[in-house]
This record gives structure tokens, sequence and C-alpha cells, in this order.
């Protein structure tokens, strides 16, 4: 999707990120159809589709500095998104997993980039890549004790037990014609440039 929208501003032209998402799915699909069975596909895919659809107008009604709304709003409107999955999948849905992933995304880049140098460093020499895996790891640490420490406050969940593959269709199959639709009704009211 990335790819696809570098090539396309590199023409000068304005990309929307609703058909590039479901180009590059369309795509990863046709070339591996045992990816709609995967689990990862399902998240990655809802969860892009939602922050792309609803992370904009979540943060417009989030109260506080945008530097605390805007990530919050990216992880509510990605845990919207990926409910039916995480609820069919693994019977069980996060109440405090937007906190969580608010928390911990001022990590993410900078450990995707000292990941990324400290395994190309490591193909070069293993002890240079050594110590930016290292830093990555403790980002890694950091990740899973603030998980940890939030799992532990009662209600943090909702065990949903066996939940049905058809209500999992049924609803990720709402949830994408909801996505469609706010798409629909947000560029109908948006001002023509």
């Amino acid at each position: 999707m990335a790819g696809a929208a570098l090539l396309a501003a590199t023409g000068a032209r304005r990309t929307d990120p609703v058909p590039m998402l479901a180009l590059a799915g369309a795509l990863m699909v046709g070339l591996d159809p045992r990816l709609v069975d995967d689990p990862g596909f399902q998240l990655s895919f809802l969860g892009t589709a939602g922050i792309v659809l609803l992370a904009a107008p979540i943060a417009a009604r989030v109260p506080g500095p945008r530097l605390i709304a805007e990530p919050f709003a990216v992880t509510i409107a990605a845990q919207l998104a990926t409910v039916p999955v995480m609820a069919g999948t693994f019977g069980v849905i996060s109440l405090v997993g937007p906190i969580a992933n608010a928390l911990v995304l001022p990590l993410l880049p900078a450990m995707i980039v000292l990941g990324g140098l400290g395994a190309i460093l490591s193909t070069v020499s293993p002890a240079l890549g050594w110590a930016l895996l290292q830093l990555t790891g403790l980002g890694t640490s950091v990740i899973t004790t603030v998980a940890r420490a939030l799992v532990t406050i009662p209600g943090s969940a909702i065990q949903v037990g066996n939940w049905p593959a058809a209500w999992s269709i049924a609803e990720a199959a709402g949830m994408v014609t909801a996505l469609a639709t706010l798409a629909l009704m947000t560029r109908r009211t948006a001002p023509l440039l």
C-alpha cells in the first residue's frame, strides 16, 4: 500500500488510502488465497482500514493534547475494526488495548529503525548490530511490561468464549460495510478543493 502510494505521489497525484488498501489486500490474497483464513492478515487489513477511515473522526472528538489524542484515536479505530477477528479467533476482547497501544505507540518508530539498522549492521558485522538489537529488545521489554501491568486490572478484557464463526463473518461484513459507508459519507460532505 505504501509502495503504491509513493509511486502515485511521484506523478504528483493525490492518493486515496482506501483504494490503495483494497488494491494491496486484493493483490496479497490473489498471490496467496490462504491469507483469507490467516488471523494476522485479517487483523492487519481490518486494523489498517479502521485507522484509515476512523482515526481522524475519533481524534477530532477526543479532548486533550493532540500528542495524546491522536495515538489514542488510532488505537481505538484499529480495535473497533478488529473486534470480530479478536473475538472469533482468540475468544477475548481487550478493554485496555487502546490505552496500552497509546502508551507504547511513541516507542514503535524508534524500535523499527533501530531493529532494521541492527539487522542490516549484523550482516556486515554481528558486533556492530548487537547494540542496536539490544536497544530494540529493551523496547520490547517495555511494551511487554506495560501489557502485563494493564491486564492485571480487573475487567481489563471480556472473555467471549466460543464465538461462532458465523458471528465473526457477519460482524466483519458489517464492519467493512460500516467503514465503506463512513468513507462515502465523509467524501460527500468534504469541501471540494
